[in-house]
Order: structure tokens, then sequence, then C-alpha cells
């Protein structure tokens, strides 16, 4: 984390789905509110622009917004072109217009990608990305592949679509995607989750090691925290910058010995503090490890 060669930014904290395992459902379900913040691009500018940040590997996603509804995401976007950073977007990709869809791939180049979150096909992949559009998600990605960056479908495996792999898989290839990813999900700790979850061979390994984790009944392991690689260092909608995704989650971050002294991106010089330097410390072995630590780095 002290010399970070790639981010992971979430411009905003809004979105147009309701997904049962999202940590925003989460907290909208809990609290009943929910907490709208976009990041701010001068301010984000400035902060890499003042520290050197400059050609880095940035990846659009983040734990509660969908990147595409920033209210200036086409301006975010070329502000990071403008810094030469190669962008991976992460997106549902619902709800945008083609004008939107054409502004936004004409400022990408041949070292970006997107990645569409399409979990199933017209009849199913609505049932755990509620409120998606399936005709916007067919559009959105006809006009991607017809520009000069990867596209990527990614295809997070549920009970409700496991059985439609191949013909997804086909979709894409009919659609000139050039990469379709099947994922195995281990996050299936939270019952309200269950009816979605498949059959064992499409559950991440990573699942049990979590379950025992949660219930202190595992063993030792070892720790393999990817912030001390300083890959995919976290900023999120309100430019708060934490040593990963996870680590910033609502259910976390103020249980996280990390989160009780913020840094953000207003503060421009980018110095981690000696609470800082004591998590990563103590991040490397699992008997000091904070429980996010060991639920997703260890091994």
């Amino acid at each position: 984390m002290h010399n970070p060669i790639s981010w992971h930014i979430e411009p905003t904290s809004r979105c147009t789905l309701e997904c049962p395992g999202c940590d925003r459902t989460w907290y909208k379900k809990t609290f009943k509110h929910q907490i709208i913040q976009d990041i701010d691009i001068q301010a984000l500018h400035k902060f890499f622009s003042s520290n050197n940040f400059t050609a880095s590997k940035i990846t659009l996603c983040g734990n509660n917004g969908d990147p595409i509804y920033h209210p200036e995401f086409e301006n975010l976007v070329s502000m990071l072109k403008s810094q030469k950073h190669k962008l991976s977007i992460h997106t549902n990709g619902s709800a945008k217009t083609s004008k939107f869809w054409h502004s936004v791939c004409s400022k990408l180049d041949k070292n970006d990608r997107i990645v569409f979150a399409v979990d199933g096909l017209q009849d199913t992949n609505h049932l755990y990305r509620k409120n998606s559009n399936w005709h916007q998600i067919m559009e959105a990605i006809q006009i991607a592949t017809s520009y000069d960056f990867r596209t990527e479908w990614q295809f997070i495996v549920f009970a409700t679509n496991q059985h439609q792999i191949e013909e997804a898989k086909n979709l894409s290839k009919k659609l000139k995607m050039d990469h379709f990813r099947l994922v195995k999900s281990d996050r299936w700790i939270d019952e309200s989750l269950h009816e979605f979850m498949p059959t064992d061979q499409y559950i991440n390994e990573k699942y049990a090691l979590k379950k025992n984790t949660v219930n202190n009944n595992t063993t030792k392991k070892q720790m393999s925290p990817k912030c001390l690689t300083n890959q995919d260092i976290f900023i999120d909608s309100q430019g708060n910058i934490f040593p990963c995704c996870y680590s910033a989650t609502y259910r976390f971050r103020q249980k996280n010995p990390f989160g009780k002294t913020l840094m953000n991106i207003d503060q421009i010089s980018y110095k981690l503090d000696t609470e800082k330097n004591n998590f990563l410390h103590d991040s490397q072995q699992w008997s000091s490890a904070s429980l996010v630590c060991r639920l997703h780095c260890g091994k």
C-alpha cells in the first residue's frame, strides 16, 4: 500500500439495482435509508497528479454503486484517460442510453475494457440482478463491441442460472465479446443468499475457509495480503482510502482499526500514519490480522 501500482475506485454509491448480496442493499434494508455520494472528480485529479500517480491500472467498480451512475461519469473517464490510466469498467449495463454508451466508449482505447456483470439470460438475470433491464444491457454490449477495447461477460453462477452457462457463453461469442468469465462465488455465509446457492461444483473452495473462520473453528492459516503488493488500493465514493474494497464495506469499516481515522483524497499528500502501518503489519500474520483480512486474504 506504500507505493500503489493499481487502484480500485468506487465513483458513486448510486445504483438502479437491488441485488440481495450487495453491501448497499444490506445497508438500506438494515437502516431503512441509503447513503448517496459521488466522488469529486477534481479532487481525484488533483490527488493523482500531486502524487504522480499516472498511467496506473484502475478498476472502476465498488462495494455499493455501479460506476456508470456517477452524474458526471463521462467527465470522470475523460479525466482518467488524460492521465494515461488503463481502465477496467465494471457495470450491470442497465438504464443508460445509446448516446451515453457511444460517448463513454469513444473515450476508451485498446488498453481498456468494460466488464458486463450479467448473471444469466433474459429469463434469469433479473432474479439476482433485480431491476436490471435485459434489452438495455444487450444494446450496451452491442455498442461496446463495436469499439477498439476489450469486452468481457462476467457470469456469477447461481442456482437460478447454472443450467444456462453454455448458452450464455455462446451468446457472448455471438455478440463478439472478447471473453466470458465464469465466477464461482464464495459469498454464501449470508443465509439470505442460500436460495441462490448453486450445486457444489460451482461453489468457490474459499467458502469453506470463510465459514470456518467466522465460526472460529479453523486452524491458523497463512496470510497473503494483496495490499502489501500495492495492488487495487481502494478509494470509495466519498474519497476515503482503504487497503482494499473488503475493508471498506459498511459491515467492516467501523469495526476495522484502519477506519478510525480515515485517509482521504482531499488531504492530497499520500502518506500512511502509524495506525495504518500497524494495520498492514498485523495483516501479515493470522494471529494478529483482523477478521476481514482473515476472510479475504487467508489461505
